[in-house]
């Protein structure tokens, strides 16, 4: 099933950005629970205002995290910057055709949104935060 399980393998080494992602995988957790529990007639209203919450979450967050980059100084902010915009316009597209009952939450969707979060926070993130330890490194004091 799509559900995601918090560990420490997608801490960042920041807390705020961690607590952030963890709040990100409750979101998408709570999509699965609708996904497995929901009634049939449910289904359409629980999942639009679900998906909208991760929507605006996804925004929050990719702002907060686009600033520490900047802050970081971190070289690959413009490939990062462009798959936060990437899954901006995912979810815009999946919104739209929920809301327009094109589509609806469905097994393979949410395959799709726990492979782009894993994939962002396991590999995109971690190389931001492989270049914050490997710069407090040279910064710190042998």
């Amino acid at each position: 099933m799509p559900r995601i399980d918090w560990n420490e393998n997608f801490s960042v080494g920041n807390a705020e950005i961690d607590a952030q992602h963890q709040r990100w995988i409750a979101i998408h957790n709570e999509l699965h629970e609708i996904l497995i529990n929901c009634r049939k007639e449910d289904l359409k209203t629980a999942s639009v205002s679900t998906v909208e919450a991760m929507q605006e979450y996804a925004k929050y967050h990719f702002s907060f995290e686009e600033a520490h980059i900047d802050k970081l100084g971190y070289p690959g902010r413009d490939h990062h910057v462009r798959f936060h915009r990437g899954f901006g316009v995912m979810v815009d597209k999946y919104l739209r055709k929920l809301r327009n009952g094109e589509i609806i939450l469905t097994t393979e969707l949410m395959k799709t949104l726990k492979r782009w979060l894993e994939g962002h926070i396991l590999t995109d993130d971690k190389k931001y935060a492989q270049f914050a330890a490997d710069k407090n490194a040279t910064v710190s004091p042998s």
